[in-house]
């Protein structure tokens, strides 16, 4: 019986890393769910600014756009991580996030690329594998970066669940913001992109998070990821 436990737990270890060391942390499309298909929605709204305190600064939001947003989860970077030297004026950025939707899921060309987070930015680029093909094939319109500012405690724990692979959806604001310490002084700030075709950043003040479906060791076997 010992055997056949210590058996079984041998398999497992051995599929888990097989998987790992493939690099495969995105699902197939077929367990995409449908509205990852589609664009983000945004409509402008007034711009009336509002002011927030949070961790000793002072933060200045003015609303751009109302925003949601409907995508699998490519990389993530949280603000407060002991490697990050970026965000010590503007700890309420709390997470960056990079998203995918649209085409670029329907084709499946995020299973030829590899993605990283740094401080700011999210870093995407082919495997060594990939072809010409893939690359004509890549639409950079429908991937994004996203700075996020949760509304409360509760919405910032629910983005800190999301992992790679995820499917997520993100509902608030595009905001442009300012910072300012307890003097008073303007110590950073950020704009917000308001068009998928600047390939800059979205600043998004969320007031509702989702994750759709996560992403476990279990559906990479299920479809069979990694093991082709």
């Amino acid at each position: 019986m010992k055997k056949t436990v210590w058996a079984v737990i041998l398999v497992i270890m051995g599929l888990f890393f097989v998987v790992y060391f493939r690099g495969e942390k995105y699902p197939r499309k077929q367990v995409i769910e449908s509205t990852l298909f589609e664009p983000p929605v945004q409509n402008e709204v007034e711009n009336t600014p509002f002011d927030l305190d949070y961790k000793g600064f002072k933060y200045k939001l003015t609303p751009r756009y109302e925003y949601s947003l409907y995508g699998m989860v490519l990389a993530y970077h949280y603000s407060d991580s002991w490697i990050d030297i970026s965000h010590k004026n503007d700890p309420y950025n709390t997470e960056d996030i990079c998203v995918m939707w649209g085409r670029d899921i329907n084709t499946e060309i995020y299973r030829k690329m590899k993605f990283s987070h740094g401080d700011w930015t999210c870093y995407a680029d082919f495997k060594s594998s990939a072809s010409s093909t893939d690359y004509q094939q890549f639409n950079s319109n429908e991937i994004s970066n996203n700075h996020l500012i949760p509304a409360n405690d509760y919405i910032n724990g629910l983005m800190r669940q999301a992992k790679n692979g995820d499917q997520i959806y993100i509902k608030g604001y595009l905001v442009d913001y300012e910072v300012f310490n307890t003097e008073g002084q303007k110590v950073g700030g950020r704009q917000t992109s308001t068009t998928v075709e600047d390939q800059k950043c979205e600043v998004i003040y969320v007031t509702d998070f989702k994750i759709l479906k996560k992403y476990t060791f279990l559906e990479h076997l299920e479809s069979g990821v990694g093991l082709k």
